[in-house]
C-alpha cells in the first residue's frame, strides 16, 4: 500500500510539472483520448457508472445513450485532471471567456447583503475550474476536505488547489470551522460537495428515487447558519465554452432588491434570532427537499459529465449509512464533525443565550 501511494505521489508531482507546458490543443485531446481508454480498460469501473447512470430514468430507458453517458463520465474525469494539473497555470484572463451563467444576479445581490453564501456544488462538469471562476469573479471561497495520505501527498494536492482565491481547509482540523465562520462573516463562500458521501455524518436520502449515501454535514452548517445556500452546476459545452447555472435554495434568506431598510447588520441579527428558533432537523430536511430534485434535473441534462458515477453513491453498507463515523484505531481525536456533535448535545443540556451554536463541517476529495 505504501508503495503505491508513493507512486501517486510522484506520478502527481511529474504530471503537475508537465502538463501546464504542454500546448493546451494537444494536452485535451490527449486527455480525450486517455478517457477512452481508460472506459475500455476498467470494466468494473464501467459497469459501477453505468449502475449508478441508470438510476437517471432517461437512462435507464434508453441503452444505447447509456453506454455514451458512462464512456462520457471517463472522457470529462480525464479532462477534469487535466484542469487540476494545469491549475495554477490557467490566467484570469482564460477563466473571464466562454462562460453562460444563468443566475449569476441573484448570487451577486446576495453577496452584496455581506452575509456571505453557503455553495452547495457536485461532481458534475468542470467543478474545480468553476471554482477558480468563482475567484476570477471576484468571490474568495473555503472548501473543507478530506485529509490525504501520506501528508506529503496531502501537502501535494492543496498545494495544486489553493490558487484563484480558492483554499482547501483539513475536515480533520479544530480550525477549520472557526476559518468557516469568520469567512462567511467576511463575506466569503464556504463550498461543499453534496452529491456523494466522502467523509463524516451521513444518511440515506433518495436520489433519483433511491436511497443513496449522502452527506449531512453541509446542511448542518447551512442550518446553522444566516448565510443564504445555492447550488451551483458547471458542464462543459465544449473544448472552450462552458455552461453554468446557480439557482437559490433558501429565498427567506435573501433581502428584497427593492427593500434596503435593513442594515446588513440588523438582517443578519433579525435572521440569528430566528435560527435559534426554528426546528433544526427540519430546516436541514427542508434544503435538502429543495435542493436534490434540482440537482436531478441537472445531472439528467447533463449525466456523461457527472462523474460521482464512478464512486459508491447507492451502495449502502447497511440498511443506512453511520450518521456518525467512528474515529480510527488508536486515533487521538475525533473527527471533527463528531466532536461538534457532540458539543452541540452538551450545549442543548445546558442553554445559554450567548453560547455559539456548534457547526459541522464536513469535505469531500477527489
Amino acid at each position: 500500500m505504501s508503495e503505491r501511494l508513493d507512486l501517486k505521489y510522484w506520478v502527481f508531482r511529474a504530471l503537475a510539472a508537465a502538463v501546464p507546458s504542454a500546448p493546451l490543443w494537444l494536452a485535451r485531446r490527449i486527455a480525450v483520448a486517455a478517457g477512452a481508454l481508460l472506459w475500455l480498460c476498467a470494466p468494473s469501473l464501467r459497469q459501477r457508472a453505468a449502475r449508478n447512470l441508470g438510476h437517471v430514468p432517461a437512462l435507464a430507458a434508453d441503452p444505447a445513450r447509456l453506454r455514451r453517458a458512462t464512456r462520457g463520465v471517463f472522457i470529462t474525469l480525464t479532462l477534469n485532471y487535466l484542469d487540476f494539473f494545469r491549475g495554477r497555470a490557467v490566467t484570469y484572463e482564460e477563466l473571464a471567456r466562454g462562460w453562460e451563467i444563468s443566475g449569476w444576479d441573484v448570487f451577486e445581490r446576495a453577496m452584496r447583503a455581506g452575509r456571505g453564501a453557503i455553495v452547495m456544488g457536485a461532481h458534475l462538469g468542470p467543478f474545480e475550474y468553476a471554482a477558480w471562476k468563482l475567484g476570477e469573479l471576484g468571490c474568495p471561497l473555503l472548501t473543507p476536505a478530506e485529509r490525504l495520505h501520506p501528508e506529503r501527498f496531502n501537502a501535494l494536492v492543496a498545494r495544486l488547489r489553493n490558487h484563484h482565491q480558492a483554499r482547501l481547509l483539513p475536515g480533520d482540523d479544530r480550525e477549520t470551522l472557526r476559518e468557516l465562520l469568520s469567512a462567511l462573516r467576511g463575506g466569503q463562500i464556504a463550498m461543499f460537495a453534496i452529491d456523494r458521501w466522502v467523509m463524516g455524518p451521513s444518511d440515506a436520502w433518495p436520489l433519483f428515487g433511491a436511497p443513496a449515501r449522502l452527506p449531512t454535514a453541509p446542511f448542518a452548517l447551512a442550518a446553522r447558519s444566516d448565510a443564504p445556500v445555492f447550488l451551483l452546476v458547471p458542464w462543459r459545452v465544449g473544448f472552450n465554452r462552458f455552461g453554468g447555472a446557480v439557482e437559490l435554495i433558501t429565498p427567506e434568506r435573501l433581502p428584497a432588491a427593492d427593500d434596503p431598510a435593513e442594515s446588513a447588520a440588523e438582517s443578519a441579527a433579525n435572521q440569528r434570532a430566528g435560527q435559534r428558533n426554528r426546528d433544526r432537523e427540519a430546516a436541514i430536511a427542508q434544503m435538502r427537499q429543495r435542493l436534490y430534485p434540482v440537482l436531478e434535473r441537472y445531472i439528467s441534462d447533463h449525466p456523461e459529465q457527472w462523474v460521482s458515477a464512478l464512486s459508491p453513491v447507492w451502495e449502502l453498507s447497511h440498511d443506512e449509512p453511520r450518521r456518525r463515523e467512528r474515529p480510527a484505531e488508536g486515533s487521538k481525536e475525533q473527527p471533527m464533525e463528531n466532536r461538534m456533535e457532540n458539543r452541540e448535545e452538551t450545549a442543548q443540556a445546558r442553554v445559554s443565550a450567548r453560547s455559539a451554536p456548534a457547526q459541522m463541517v464536513a469535505g469531500e476529495n477527489r
